[in-house]
């Protein structure tokens, strides 16, 4: 579409819309949405890749939601996953991999020692 084209189409969608028309700022939506834009070139292979690629894709975030299933299913059967579910701000993955890196959770008296055992705690750091 033309600069001039997409300014009258911008100017009358603002008419509906209620909105301020503003050439300069439809001229800034032109040059962004132009020069950012890209478009497929007729070319079969490259489609072909695209469309290969994008099949990828989509199998692989099958294929991550199976794998986060079975995670939370193997989880569940834990008899630690309760207590890790408990927790202020722990989901079902996060629950999942607290249990595989600390092993039984109801090994540490409070969440303090939990924290101590990661080494993330802050130390004391005063003088005397």
């Amino acid at each position: 579409m033309k600069e001039d084209a997409f300014i009258e189409r911008y100017r009358k969608w603002c008419k509906c819309k209620g909105y301020h028309f503003s050439q300069a700022k439809a001229i800034d939506v032109y040059d962004a949405s132009f020069n950012n834009c890209p478009t497929l070139s007729k070319c079969e292979a490259e489609k072909m890749l695209i469309t290969s690629s994008a099949k990828s894709l989509i199998a692989a975030l099958e294929q991550r939601a199976i794998i986060k299933a079975q995670v939370i299913h193997m989880a569940e059967m834990l008899p630690e996953y309760e207590c890790v579910q408990s927790m202020y701000g722990v989901g079902e993955i996060t629950g999942a991999q607290l249990i595989a890196e600390l092993g039984d959770i109801r090994n540490f008296a409070n969440r303090r020692s939990i924290v101590a055992f990661a080494g993330v705690d802050p130390e004391v750091n005063e003088s005397g």
